[in-house]
């Protein structure tokens, strides 16, 4: 075990390298002008950032195991591990994205949800139906309301990531000479 590994390094170690990718990619849709309301960009930034997460979550499960508990670690164990991660991941780059949006543009939210109710409006929707979507869209249309919004649903989304990344890492580690 190398002495200067503990298990809140690797949490926290693993949790802010996710969330440096994640804001750096989410700087890359700011820079590159990407729609951050078209349905398909939406799927495709939410499969990008789990997948970023989920990869740093099975990192930080393996790295504990093999350098914290000689090989062997138990359901719980990774689970807890999993967790601590994914909300280092997810609340270090909200901070980060909040930051970047208040301080290099506050309006940036609000004028890309414009432009999709314009979308909304030119697909036929009633105005009772935009004045619908635009209260619901509102709290969030701020980085501080994406911000608080975020909060009340990420501790939620690392626990289920968790319980299902924690049931596919192995509990021991395979011998050096066997392949995979």
């Amino acid at each position: 075990m190398n002495s200067k590994t503990s298990y809140a390094n690797i949490v926290i170690i693993n949790g802010l390298i996710a969330a440096a990718i994640i804001f750096v990619i989410s700087i890359m849709y700011y820079v590159l002008g990407i729609d951050l309301f078209k349905p398909l960009f939406v799927f495709l930034n939410v499969v990008i950032t789990f997948t970023v997460i989920i990869f740093f979550m099975v990192i930080g499960m393996k790295s504990q195991r093999d350098n914290l508990l000689d090989g062997k670690t138990n359901y719980g164990k990774k689970l807890l591990t999993g967790i601590f991660v994914s909300l280092i991941a997810l609340v270090v780059s909200g901070v980060l994205s909040w930051l970047f949006y208040q301080l290099i543009d506050p309006d940036y939210i609000s004028r890309q949800m414009e432009d999709f109710l314009l979308r909304m409006e030119d697909m036929g929707l009633s105005e009772e139906q935009l004045d619908q979507v635009r209260s619901n869209m509102e709290s969030a249309s701020t980085p501080l309301g994406q911000m608080i919004q975020n909060l009340k649903s990420w501790p939620i989304i690392a626990v289920v990531f968790s319980l299902i990344v924690a049931a596919f890492v192995k509990n021991e580690k395979l011998p050096e000479n066997e392949a995979f």
